[in-house]
């Protein structure tokens, strides 16, 4: 459930906010989203639908990341829409989550979570895995 607005949060019914949703048999893709980031939607797209396997829904959400110059990304939305549409093209089942929220979650995680970055060097990927914290 949307629980905290980030700063490019969308605006979102108040009966909505703390209101619970249930997904079973899904994988939460959260993109953090950087200037320029939006030439490499296709490469993401692919690389989410690679991870995923056979998962009933991809629950899809993103923030902007802080560039260094301290303004903020503002098409960070439009980047994680392209995504979710890229990925409902090649028929996965997406739900988007509302951009720039905090949610509270309950479930059974993956014993391990992992975190990938897609970069433009010849479609590189960097991928850090974690234990997850259940």
């Amino acid at each position: 459930m949307p629980t905290v607005p980030g700063p490019e949060a969308v605006a979102l019914d108040r009966a909505t906010v703390g209101a619970p949703r249930t997904f079973f048999d899904c994988v939460l893709v959260h993109i953090v989203a950087e200037d320029d980031d939006r030439r490499l939607a296709a490469a993401a797209a692919r690389r989410v639908r690679d991870l995923a396997g056979d998962t009933g829904y991809l629950l899809v959400t993103g923030s902007c990341a802080a560039p260094s110059d301290g303004t903020r990304f503002r098409d960070g939305f439009g980047l994680v829409a392209e995504i979710a549409e890229r990925l409902e093209e090649h028929g996965e089942q997406v739900h988007l989550l509302p951009f720039g929220w905090m949610f509270e979650y309950e479930g059974e995680p993956l014993p391990v979570c992992w975190e990938e970055q897609v970069s433009a060097g010849a479609g590189a990927f960097r991928r850090r895995t974690a234990e997850a914290v259940g």
